[in-house]
Parts: C-alpha cells; structure tokens; sequence
C-alpha cells in the first residue's frame, strides 16, 4: 500500500497527510497500515489504489483475495499495439481451443468418465480460455493507460447491456430462484 501511495501519478496523493483525508482514516491509521501494524480491509484497500490511481496494484488486491486474475506486468501493458497483437493471438487459439471443447462434450458419453488424460487435455484447453480473459483485461487496461478511457464506465456499459439482454442475474434473490429451480430439475 506504501508502494502504491510513493508512485502514485496524483502528487497530492503521494502525502500522507493527503491521502488519509481522501480516505476518510487518520493519518495514524494510514501509516499502520503501511508498517503492517494494522490490517486495511478489502473496501479501503479498493479505495485506497483508486485514489492513487495504482491499477496494478488494485488488480494484486482483488488477486490475493480470489477475485482476480493477478496483474500483468506494468511495463507490458503500456505497450497498446503489443496488447491488440496479443489479443488477437489469443482469441485465434482460444477459437481454435473452443472448437476442440465442443468436439470432446460432442464425443463423450453420459455412461462413461472421462480418465486421467482426458481431464488433463480438458484443463490444458481451459488455461487458454483464462488466457483470452486475461488479454482482454490487458487491452482495456493498455487502453485506459493510452487513450484514456474510462474503464469502469466501459464495464458499467457492459453490464447495461448484458442486463437489457437478459444475459446477466441483477440480483442476488433473483439468482437464489433460479437455483432453486436448478435444483428441483435436476431431482
């Protein structure tokens, strides 16, 4: 957290004094929790890189809290056409992967397990799916860094999107329902 207020691109965000009044904390509490005297909460942490404008280390955050994918590095992600490159590679083996997928679900049948070496090429196959999930993070962050986009509104209008489709569950007790009747089907 210390690191992530030392370089932060907003001077003012650097103080101490500053950012602990951003934060709404006393500076007492900021400073134990970079000496490792205090534990900073996921939602101050959160807020914390948002106010130092530290993605990368917001993205460490999420990771260590099993949220997130871990952060590319810093360095990687500032070069854009690198990342679009990448982007494209990935999406050409993650179709080629996705291909493969459907082939195995369309050769595998209900009676019979998949072995060892079956579930091995399954799970080799889904680390190229993380791969495209990651390179579509790295190009809105490279993006958001170059162009500066605002990526949590892009995402806001994803979500939008996906919610006037029908695609995604906007609640909580809405997603309890549709579990329950999961469950009753499936008995």
């Amino acid at each position: 957290m210390k690191t992530a207020r030392e370089r932060s691109v907003n001077t003012n965000m650097r103080q101490k004094k500053q950012l602990a009044e951003e934060l709404g904390i006393s500076q007492t509490r900021l400073s134990n929790i970079e000496d490792g005297m205090s534990v900073c909460p996921l939602d101050l942490a959160l807020e914390w890189c948002r106010a130092v404008n530290d993605r990368t280390t917001e993205q460490a955050i999420l990771h260590i809290f099993g949220t997130a994918l871990p952060p590319t590095h810093p360095a990687l992600v500032r070069n854009l056409p690198s990342q679009l490159v990448n982007h494209l590679e990935q999406l050409e083996e993650g179709i080629n992967v996705t291909r493969r997928l459907l082939q195995i679900y369309a050769d595998a049948r209900p009676d019979k397990p998949f072995d060892a070496a079956q579930i091995n090429e399954i799970e080799e196959l889904a680390v190229q799916i993380v791969d495209t999930d990651q390179s579509s993070g790295c190009v809105l962050d490279s993006m958001a860094l170059n162009w500066n986009i605002n990526k949590d509104g892009v995402i806001d209008r994803w979500v939008l999107k996906t919610m006037n489709d029908g695609v995604i569950v906007r609640s909580s007790e809405r997603l309890a329902q549709i579990k329950r009747v999961d469950m009753i089907g499936t008995m």
